[in-house]
């Protein structure tokens, strides 16, 4: 590096160096400021109703800066002061905080904060001087605790911005952290939750924090509810606390944190953003965004919208939009499933997770909950259909909640969760789509056994226990390689209009399900498609199949029980045909799409009664 290069270097690091003490300067002269109009002139705050009782909640471990402040600044006389230790969910701390509060007015206290005289009675006196008020934040200031970022403007409300994530966009929130805004007082969409004020009875009829977030998010969403309802949230620059950072947290843990809470608040807030920006301009709309885009660009990135069309319904599964979705179940469910309401006379959207929160006309929104949870949004005026066909384990109660009505997947997982949740539910076992599981009735059987599915990098049970056989297996499927399974996979895909004939051509076709399934009482869609079209099927067993099926699904319970059976029908056809003859009778009797998709347009039926009362 050459000496003028250095000089330079040095030049940049001592402006940044002099920035700083000024900013250090300016900050501390403003907090002494503070302290003595407060000494000479008491409180701020004047009112001629009784003085509103505070309670302040502070979030996180309260740190000593904090309980510092706390003893020796006379802020405010009619307050109480409620620790949340948030070892949990941190919406739901909170939540039980109000709970125990005796305050008509609510203080949400970021632990990690230092306090300056006059905060809390400049926060209460926008609260008095405007009408309609939802929440006010305060001028959060970096303290001397935050290293280089000491002195720097943390938080001055909220603006939005547009952000690419993989291959769809996003509107996410960002801190507006512009300097000279210590004096101002101005409308905004949100502030911090580092330090909020709202009335008690508005916390409560906002519902209070949203407990689906994981330590994040809880106080812009708040924020947004109080918004929708027709409250106004505003910034108080002269109110002025001291942050002193966030705590630390191993980056890989808050990298998982912030991508899940992202997914929960694009779900709850995009249509609604986007909406709103499409409206710039209009009276009273606040949402901004810190880009210069125009409405066309937006449409272009985030989808058509406009009014909701009773007749238009969007199906929405966890496979991706890319040629790999046709190794996904979800995509030909639903794609079965819009044949049939076709035929009902709607018209059908199916979307990719890519494209889940895309603006969209449909009225009606059904969730082929398996893999990947969705979060319908909070203010789109749409209906929300949950059919859980998969993965029960990894949804959450408060997940259903948030829908208008729940399909479980089996009467058993209906009786262990539907009264748990306040969203009216029904039972939808899965089913076939005899369309598609078509066969010819060949004399010759081509496959002895036969396993369709992917391993998921799991070494599947009924092959853990089959392996090693003296019987013929044949295996399509993909993600094999670490497994002894793979030396009899023939390919990694077999397509959906062939796997019929497959099932069929097999002396005996191999099942066995998820432990969450087979708990919940969950019955695989290889099941019902097998014996749509006459397949015999040995499976492990789950409660309530035998009765479906009237025994037409053999089961095993262990290792030499499946060799054993194996071993028997293998050499007992008739036995194999008369089982499978009943199967395919129960199954293209009872268990179809189009008797499953009318079960939903009866229940979309029921809310358009609602809608019209």
């Amino acid at each position: 590096m050459n000496k003028k290069i250095k000089n330079t270097i040095k030049k940049i690091l001592k402006v940044d160096e002099i920035r700083r003490y000024r900013r250090r300067a300016y900050i501390e002269q403003e907090v002494k400021n503070k302290q003595l109009q407060y000494e000479k002139n008491g409180t701020g705050f004047h009112t001629d109703q009784q003085e509103p009782f505070v309670s302040i909640i502070i979030i996180t471990q309260k740190s000593d800066s904090l309980e510092q402040s706390l003893q020796r600044i006379p802020f405010y006389d009619h307050y109480e002061v409620i620790e949340c230790r948030t070892e949990g969910n941190r919406a739901q701390c909170m939540n039980e905080a109000v709970l125990r509060a005796k305050g008509d007015y609510l203080l949400f206290l970021d632990g990690n904060t230092q306090l300056t005289a006059g905060f809390l009675d400049e926060l209460l006196c926008v609260m008095h001087r405007h009408e309609n008020v939802g929440v006010v934040g305060s001028r959060l200031v970096y303290s001397a605790k935050a290293g280089n970022k000491a002195f720097q403007t943390y938080h001055a409300g909220m603006t939005f911005h547009n952000q690419k994530l993989g291959k769809q966009y996003w509107i996410k929130p960002i801190r507006i952290t512009r300097e000279q805004t210590e004096k101002t007082v101005y409308e905004c969409a949100c502030v911090s939750g580092a330090c909020m004020l709202v009335r008690r009875s508005v916390w409560k009829e906002a519902g209070g924090f949203e407990p689906l977030y994981d330590t994040g998010y809880e106080d812009v969403d708040l924020c947004l509810k109080l918004l929708f309802a027709g409250y106004h949230n505003y910034y108080c620059g002269n109110s002025l606390v001291l942050y002193d950072g966030e705590c630390d947290e191993i980056p890989e843990d808050r990298k998982k944190r912030e991508v899940y809470n992202r997914e929960v608040f694009r779900g709850r807030w995009q249509t609604f953003l986007v909406n709103r920006l499409l409206e710039a301009g209009e009276s009273g709309n606040i949402i901004t965004i810190d880009q210069n885009l125009s409405k066309e660009e937006l449409i272009g990135l985030y989808g058509t919208g406009g009014s909701l069309q009773e007749d238009e319904i969007d199906i929405c599964g966890a496979m991706p939009e890319d040629d790999t979705k046709k190794f996904w179940g979800d995509y030909h469910y639903a794609m079965a499933m819009k044949r049939e309401f076709e035929k009902l006379g709607y018209r059908v959207n199916v979307r990719s997770k890519e494209h889940w929160y895309d603006l969209s006309m449909a009225k009606y929104v059904i969730v082929l909950r398996g893999v990947k949870a969705y979060y319908p949004g909070v203010a789109t005026g749409q209906r929300y259909i949950m059919w859980n066909i998969s993965h029960p384990a990894e949804t959450d109660i408060r997940e259903y909640d948030r829908f208008d009505y729940v399909f479980f997947a089996s009467q058993r997982m209906k009786d262990q969760l539907g009264n748990r949740t306040r969203t009216k539910s029904g039972v939808l076992m899965q089913c076939t789509d005899p369309q598609i599981m078509q066969c010819k009735d060949e004399v010759q059987k081509e496959y002895e056994l036969l396993f369709v599915g992917n391993s998921r990098r799991v070494y599947r049970q009924i092959l853990k226990d089959l392996l090693p056989t003296k019987h013929h297996l044949t295996v399509y499927g993909r993600h094999w390689e670490e497994f002894p399974v793979q030396d009899y996979v023939v390919s990694d895909y077999i397509a959906n209009e062939e796997v019929g004939q497959a099932y069929h051509d097999a002396k005996i076709l191999l099942n066995d399900h998820w432990d969450d399934m087979r708990e919940y009482g969950i019955i695989s869609n290889r099941i019902f498609d097998a014996l749509a079209v006459g397949a015999f099927v040995i499976s492990d067993e789950v409660p309530g199949m035998d009765e479906i099926f009237q025994g037409a699904v053999v089961t095993y319970h262990d290792r030499e029980d499946l060799e054993a059976k194996i071993d028997y029908y293998l050499t007992h056809e008739e036995e194999r045909k008369e089982k499978a003859q009943v199967g395919k009778e129960i199954v293209l009797k009872e268990h179809t799409f189009d008797q499953r998709v009318k079960a939903i347009a009866d229940v979309i039926e029921e809310m358009r009664s609602y809608n019209r009362d």
